[in-house]
């Protein structure tokens, strides 16, 4: 009979740190009135991290902390109230929501070396957290829960196991960021691409530098020769921060350097920005019993999922990239609020990724520039300077080439409305 006690606290949303008040009272719609034996009242309050996956093994989980207290020892009797007297009996509690995971309750098997999860026993308390590898699928899940549990003990009437009564209630605890805005570390792909066409010529010099294939060229035996035609050379940077903020936009930057010294033209060719087209990847990662006849070894495991976050075709109006271009000025890239902040504990853990591809052309040419997923930390939207927050360490900047310039200020920018380039002419520059 869960329905005969009842949690009240003002609210259910804390962080670390945060007190929790409330009270614990008597109530039944279909007993008040009635009597009932009492032996103790009591309130736990704990967190767990949880693991599911139920194939081969169910995994343990780990109780990060508990406390009890005991708010009525008896025995007594107490007459259940009626409605509009629910504060006959009640009691009030108030609890802490510690900073630190409690090491004492860490009483799981160790994790393997080398794992992506924190085997240090002075950590913070991770966010809660409620997530399924499929929808509506509880094979593989993972669960963060900090919950109060009321309990109320009454004699048997068998004499022979008493009787409980339980009432539970979740909390959750969100981790807020305590610096304003992310680092400037970032990750650079820098791309080399070659332009050499015709095109490159003015127009009324373009027919004037064809000239007839050789027989071999006809015959296919030999690709046509283009040692005559003009080239152009420039370095196509795609920059993304090793970090970002949930709600806000993921800040992207696209660098165009030209070789002036490669190119016979004194003045850079014109690059237009085509397509753009950026994934977001979640991945989820936690520790479960190895199969195996050896009791106690662990394997990771878990699950990604991957989906386009932003996706922009430029073809009718032609992108002039002039220099660097903020991609949130031209695109929605904002991060959904219901992600959960990047986080590693004694058994599940939480990264994300971004992609990001790019076409552009240059002379009448097409050229992809294509990157690999990078790791992104995702904080949280929450900002609180004065939250007692453990530094984490930055990811590392990865760099694909000996050019590591940094990314232009981190600033906050308003999303384009719907229909941006309505009414704009056919080529803008940026």
């Amino acid at each position: 009979m869960s329905d005969l006690l009842q949690i009240h606290v003002p609210k259910t949303s804390y962080k670390a740190g945060d007190t929790v008040s409330g009270s614990i009272y008597l109530f039944g719609k279909e007993t008040q009135g009635q009597e009932i034996a009492v032996e103790s009242v009591s309130l736990t309050f704990t967190g767990r991290l949880s693991p599911t996956r139920y194939w081969p093994r169910v995994p343990k989980s780990i109780q990060v902390f508990a406390y009890k207290k005991t708010l009525l020892s008896g025995p007594t009797t107490l007459r259940i109230p009626s409605i509009g007297c629910e504060d006959q009996h009640s009691w009030p509690f108030t609890f802490c929501f510690p900073f630190d995971c409690n090491a004492v309750q860490h009483d799981g098997p160790a994790a393997p070396p080398l794992s992506l999860f924190n085997t240090d026993h002075n950590q913070p308390l991770p966010p809660s957290v409620s997530t399924f590898s499929e929808e509506k699928s509880s094979r593989e899940a993972v669960s963060i829960v900090y919950e109060l549990q009321a309990t109320l003990v009454s004699p048997s009437t068998t004499r022979y196991f008493p009787v409980s009564y339980v009432k539970r209630l979740e909390l959750n605890l969100y981790t807020p960021r305590n610096r304003e805005q992310p680092g400037l570390e970032c990750t650079n792909r820098i791309q080399r691409i070659t332009c050499q066409t015709s095109g490159l010529f003015p127009e009324e010099q373009r027919e004037l530098a064809k000239r007839p294939l050789r027989l071999r060229e006809k015959l296919g035996l030999k690709s046509a020769c283009t040692d005559h035609l003009p080239k152009a050379t420039f370095d196509a940077k795609l920059q993304t921060l090793s970090s970002a903020i949930i709600g806000e936009p993921l800040p992207i930057f696209l660098h165009i350097d030209y070789h002036l010294e490669t190119s016979p033209f004194r003045a850079p060719p014109p690059v237009h920005l085509k397509k753009v087209a950026v994934w977001f990847r979640e991945s989820t990662s936690m520790l479960v019993p190895k199969p195996g006849r050896v009791a106690g070894e662990q394997e990771q495991a878990g699950w990604i999922k991957a989906y386009q976050l932003a996706a922009q075709d430029f073809d009718k109006e032609i992108l002039l990239v002039n220099g660097c271009l903020d991609m949130r000025k031209i695109m929605d890239l904002t991060l959904k609020d219901d992600l959960i902040p990047t986080f590693k504990t004694f058994n599940l853990a939480r990264f994300y990724g971004t992609k990001v591809n790019v076409t552009l052309e240059c002379a009448g040419k097409d050229f992809l520039v294509y990157d690999n997923y990078n790791p992104c930390t995702l904080l949280a939207k929450q900002f609180d300077p004065n939250v007692t927050q453990y530094v984490q360490s930055a990811t590392p900047a990865v760099v694909i080439n000996d050019v590591d310039d940094p990314p232009p200020p981190y600033e906050t920018i308003e999303q384009p409305a719907a229909g941006w380039n309505a009414g704009k002419s056919s080529a803008r520059t940026l």
